[in-house]
């Protein structure tokens, strides 16, 4: 039997209770395992984007190899990365017939990090070289669901399973020896409802067990499950949101052409999957395209997140009064609320300043709009990396246009968020977004390039780019989300530039910063970020 957390099983055990002949034991209700849906037991999660660690301590290469192939089915739909290693600490350990044990169970989510680390987390007892693939499919799956915290459904909250009662205490006394206070910790007690999280039911869940008809008053038994069921992949998925899954940028010249401007643009863009509640996000400029005859106007933003939800946002790349907006684009991040680790903001300098209360230049001629932000008490141990976007601009018409947005003096408590122009530029105003994330988080990496990176402002250059090598190679491509943190660019001609990257691989990518037709672009920079 598992051992036992608020008189709830704490690890899956397949003991069988009954073995029909067409099926394998391990298909059976048992300890724990059984009926019915996907659910959670909200303190097991791991954090979203986990990097599992995952050792063998036992088996041949032939078992070990199955088990990681059908390991990895979970990750094509929760944003969690199964890493396994030859040695060394592992959050996940895996053994084959562990001292004898027959039975196949795995510890719930974060309950693993409570295991003596020699011991394992995870038991296989039947697997050998005759295994059916098909049966692989289903344990493996079925035991890592328990290792991302998923219970078995006939002890979720929700649960529609009219037992009777006296059959499976009856049944679990003869084939398990248990007497009835077990069999109702093991099969017929729920979780309270505080203490999960759960989809509707489903039969067909891959946590679902196989019962007998016999066991229920209602004769309604549950089938064999071997594979996700697409409510299992849904839910999982919003569990462990992928972050940055959807495509992460939008461009006006998807919904209509260049000409003639319009100052509102606007598309409603989906999440996939959708959250539980709505993400928080981070908002930048990757492209712009404006006529010099008048001031460059620009903003790309959406609602609060008050009034958004987890199924969608509306993101909005607007221009006002006289200014003419040809074209624009915009890149975005999505983090779920729970994920503490990425804290993220924005600064307007409107909510400072009126746009006629330009700052005094200093001794260099640089104009500062500066914001300290402060992050929550024990978010981070040291300073974290900061990655800044700018998202909208009023700049004057008749002097170049100059601005850059960075942080500074960053601690592990606050930073400076600042805006800056310079010489004769005349910045109205100006609004960007921020995101911070642990120094040394494992899978992302960020930084900033520049062109100024490799040449001198003057002469200029349309096309501006350069290769950037992570820090660690990822083991498979990640994404790569940047805009623009900086630009210097000459006002008699029209504003066009685009930033963005291309030909990423698990070792780097490509950066570009151009522009185009007669535009003169002295200088131009991104702020870049990567998730694998």
């Amino acid at each position: 039997m598992g051992e036992l957390v608020d008189d709830y099983p704490k690890t899956c055990v397949t003991d069988a209770l009954i073995s029909p002949e067409d099926l394998s034991e391990s298909n059976i209700v048992g300890t724990p395992n059984g009926p019915s849906r996907l659910a959670l037991r909200k303190d097991a999660f791991w954090p979203n984007g986990k990097k599992l660690k995952v050792r063998f301590l036992n088996g041949t290469p032939f078992l070990q190899d199955k088990v990681k192939y059908y390991a990895q089915t979970w990750e094509k739909y929760a944003n969690i990365d199964f890493q396994f290693v030859p040695s060394g600490d592992a959050e996940i350990r895996i053994s084959f017939k562990w001292n004898g044990d027959g039975g196949s169970w795995s510890y719930l989510g974060t309950d693993n990090l409570h295991i003596a680390k020699d011991k394992p987390t995870m038991n296989y007892g039947w697997f050998d070289e005759n295994t059916r693939d098909e049966e692989f499919s289903r344990t493996v799956t079925h035991e890592f669901g328990h290792a991302l915290g998923c219970i078995h459904e006939h002890q979720s909250p929700a649960g529609s399973i009219r037992w009777n009662e006296a059959r499976v205490i009856a049944d679990s006394k003869k084939s398990n020896g248990w007497d009835e206070a077990q069999t109702r910790q093991q099969i017929i007690n729920k979780y309270q409802a505080a203490q999960t999280t759960n989809s509707e039911f489903d039969r067909n869940s891959i946590m679902c067990y196989f019962f007998p008809a016999e066991w229920t008053t209602d004769g309604q038994g549950t089938p064999t499950n071997r594979v996700l069921s697409d409510k299992d992949k849904e839910f999982i998925g919003k569990m462990y949101p992928f972050q940055t899954r959807n495509s992460g940028k939008f461009r006006i010249q998807e919904t209509r052409e260049w000409y003639p401007p319009v100052a509102l643009n606007s598309r409603v863009i989906q999440f996939s999957p959708a959250y539980l509640e709505a993400p928080k996000l981070v908002l930048g400029l990757n492209e712009v395209d404006m006529d010099c005859k008048a001031n460059i106007r620009i903003k790309v933003h959406t609602d609060a997140i008050e009034k958004r939800s987890g199924q969608d946002f509306k993101l909005n790349i607007d221009s006002w009064s006289d200014s003419s907006l040809y074209g624009g684009g915009a890149t975005w991040l999505e983090f779920a609320a729970s994920e503490n680790d990425f804290q993220v903001g924005e600064f307007d300098t409107l909510t400072q300043r009126t746009i006629d209360q330009v700052p005094q230049a200093d001794a260099q001629g640089v104009r500062r709009d500066v914001k300290t932000f402060t992050f929550p008490p024990g978010t981070y141990s040291q300073p974290p990396n900061v990655v800044v976007w700018l998202k909208a601009l009023d700049l004057a018409k008749g002097a170049n246009w100059r601005v850059r947005a960075l942080a500074r003096n960053v601690t592990a408590d606050k930073f400076e968020l600042s805006i800056e122009s310079w010489s004769d530029t005349r910045l109205f105003s100006a609004a960007a977004s921020w995101v911070a994330y642990p120094k040394g988080k494992e899978g992302v990496y960020s930084g900033v390039v520049n062109s100024l990176d490799y040449r001198t402002w003057y002469p200029p250059s349309q096309d501006n780019g350069g290769k950037v090598r992570f820090p660690k190679a990822y083991d498979k491509e990640p994404k790569v989300f940047a805009a623009i943190n900086y630009l210097d660019m000459d006002s008699a001609r029209n504003l066009r530039v685009k930033g963005f990257v291309d030909t990423v691989d698990n070792g780097g990518f490509a950066w570009h910063a151009n522009t185009w037709g007669d535009s003169v672009l002295y200088s131009g920079g991104l702020n870049w970020i990567s998730f694998g």
